[in-house]
């Protein structure tokens, strides 16, 4: 079993487990939303929103490239939903870690970093096509729960079960709400939830001190 050791800053949970069972690290961090229709279809968008591009690495083609030279090391985002919580997933993944430069593992841990907080911004917004783009994708995603029969039955089951409740939510929210989205809106929803959720850092493997201290300070 891995030790996980925890650090606590601001709203940052950091849990850091060393282990020389696995050659790759993985660092996953997971930011809590409460669960509300309406705000939880904004929340849903903007992990894919962020993988996009950032500030440093303006496109998806850049970071992927850029991540490709470190050893094939790569980033993934997903949505959960646990309870009353939605969760933004963001993951790295960094494939034999040990035989990495430490120079490369802090540079593969740089790009996360600014993928998760310095998104690429434009007029005071998120980027208007990829944001486009996103909820075309997102809408395709929430049709596939009603099209799907083991997505619909489970889907409904929950709707059922906790009727009335924040629960009955689908993980990414109401498709009626996409409609209505702007990408100055969606920006600023980010920024507050970064400053104000709950965010919790996962990190496991054959943790290098330079991964160990960037996650840590």
């Amino acid at each position: 079993m891995v030790h996980f050791r925890h650090y606590s800053l601001a709203n940052l949970d950091i849990y850091v487990g060393e282990t020389s069972k696995f050659h790759s690290v993985l660092v996953q961090v997971a930011i809590q939303s409460p669960l509300d229709i309406k705000s939880s279809t904004l929340t849903a968008l903007i992990p894919y929103i962020l993988r996009c591009g950032s500030s440093e690495y303006p496109s998806l083609h850049t970071i992927r490239r850029s991540l490709l030279q470190l050893n094939g090391s790569r980033i993934g985002v997903d949505v959960e939903k646990v309870g009353d919580y939605q969760y933004s997933i963001f993951r790295l993944e960094i494939p034999q870690a040990s035989m990495i430069d430490e120079a490369l593992l802090k540079q593969a841990l740089t790009i996360f970093l600014s993928v998760l907080f310095d998104p690429f911004i434009k007029d005071d917004g998120f980027e208007k096509s990829w944001v486009a783009n996103e909820i075309e994708i997102m809408k395709n995603r929430m049709r596939l729960f009603e099209q799907e029969p083991y997505f619909y039955a489970k889907g409904r089951c929950i709707q059922e079960a906790f009727a009335d409740e924040h629960s009955a939510a689908n993980k990414y929210g109401d498709i009626r709400y996409l409609s209505d989205v702007l990408p100055k809106v969606l920006y600023h929803t980010y920024t507050a939830i970064i400053q104000r959720s709950p965010i919790f850092v996962f990190a496991v493997g054959n943790l290098s001190a330079t991964i160990r201290d960037r996650l840590t300070i």
